[in-house]
C-alpha cells in the first residue's frame, strides 16, 4: 500500500476534541516546514505518531473477521488503564468480545474487551518505536480507556481495524469513524493568542489532521485557525463542535480559516497568516 506524507499527529492518550469532514481538495505543507514548525516553542507538535487515515470497512461476516485476524501472530499490546502489557501472539474478535492473547514474562495472558465498549479505532504510525512494530492501533474506549496495539505491517493493522470494527458491528455498534471524522481541534493557549495578536483566547486550532482523510482532502491543513461557520464566530473548540452537531448531514459549510505560512519576504521561519474559506459538507450518517 503506498504510504503517505508524514507529519506527526497528536499524542494518542492526550485526544483533543474530534471532529468530521467531508471532501474536496489535497492540503498540507511539505514535510520540511512541518518538522521545522515542530521545534517552535509556541506551536510545537504534540507527539512524533503520525495519523492515518481509515474508515473501517465494518461488513465483514464473522468468517472473514476470523481469516482477516488469522495472519496476527505478532505484535506488541498495551493498555495502561488495566495493566496489560507484553508481546501479542493472538487476536480475535466477535460479537461478544474482541480477544488479544499476549504473554507476560514466561505466562500467556488472555484480555477481553467487549465491542460494545468500542468508541473508535485509529491507524498512526510510530516513526519512535525503535523495533520494527512501528504500525499502532490505538482501541478508544467508551470508558475512555486506551489500549495500543502494535503490528509489522500496514495490511496487518488495517485488517485488524476492519475486523474489530466488524465485530462491533454485529453487536449493534457503529463506530465514530463512519460519521467521516478526519481531524480534531483543541483551543489556542494564553500564549499562542498572544502570538496573534489577540486580547483573548477565541476560534479553534486545527492540532490533528489524518493523512488521506476526509480533512485534509477538504483542504484543511495542520494549524488552521477557524475562526467562523458560516459567518458564526467560534468562541474556542467546544463551540466549534456544537455547530457542527447541530448541521444536518450533507449541509454544505464555509469555514472560515487563517493558515499559518511562510512570509514573502520573511528571513528564516518568519511566519504569517493568511485568511481563507474551506467548503465542504457535512458527512451523511451510515
Amino acid at each position: 500500500m503506498k504510504k503517505l506524507r508524514l507529519i506527526p499527529a497528536a499524542a494518542v492518550l492526550a485526544v483533543p476534541v474530534a471532529l468530521g469532514l467531508l471532501a474536496a481538495a489535497p492540503a498540507v505543507s511539505p514535510g520540511q516546514d512541518i518538522r521545522e514548525v515542530a521545534q517552535d516553542p509556541v506551536w510545537p507538535m504534540p507527539s512524533p505518531n503520525e495519523w492515518y487515515w481509515h474508515r473501517p470497512d465494518d461488513r465483514l461476516t464473522q468468517a472473514q473477521v476470523d481469516a482477516a485476524l488469522s495472519g496476527v501472530k505478532s505484535g506488541f499490546f498495551w493498555s495502561v488503564t488495566n495493566d496489560w502489557k507484553g508481546p501479542l501472539v493472538k487476536a480475535a474478535a466477535n460479537k461478544r468480545a474482541v480477544e488479544f492473547s499476549y504473554t507476560a514474562g514466561r505466562e500467556l495472558k488472555l484480555a477481553r474487551v467487549s465491542p460494545k465498549l468500542l468508541a473508535s479505532l485509529r491507524l498512526y504510525y510510530a516513526a519512535s518505536q525503535p523495533q520494527g512494530q512501528k504500525w499502532l492501533v490505538t482501541v478508544n474506549l467508551t470508558t475512555q480507556s486506551v489500549i495500543q496495539v502494535y503490528f509489522e505491517s500496514e495490511t496487518l493493522a488495517r485488517a485488524f481495524i476492519d475486523a474489530a470494527a466488524s465485530a462491533a458491528n454485529l453487536a449493534g455498534i457503529t463506530l465514530e469513524e463512519k460519521l467521516g471524522r478526519g481531524f480534531a481541534v483543541s483551543d489556542l493557549t494564553p500564549v499562542q493568542a498572544q502570538a496573534l495578536g489577540k486580547s483573548r483566547v477565541d476560534s479553534a486550532l486545527v492540532s490533528m489532521l489524518a493523512f488521506g482523510g476526509p480533512a485534509e482532502m477538504a483542504g484543511l491543513r495542520l494549524f488552521d485557525l477557524i475562526t467562523e461557520v458560516d459567518g458564526v464566530k467560534v468562541r474556542n473548540a467546544d463551540h466549534l463542535v456544537t455547530i457542527l452537531d447541530a448541521a444536518p448531514p450533507g449541509a454544505e459549510l464555509r469555514l472560515t480559516c487563517l493558515e499559518r505560512v511562510e512570509a514573502a519576504d520573511g528571513e528564516g521561519a518568519a511566519r504569517v497568516w493568511k485568511p481563507r474559506t474551506v467548503v465542504w459538507r457535512m458527512p451523511l450518517r451510515p
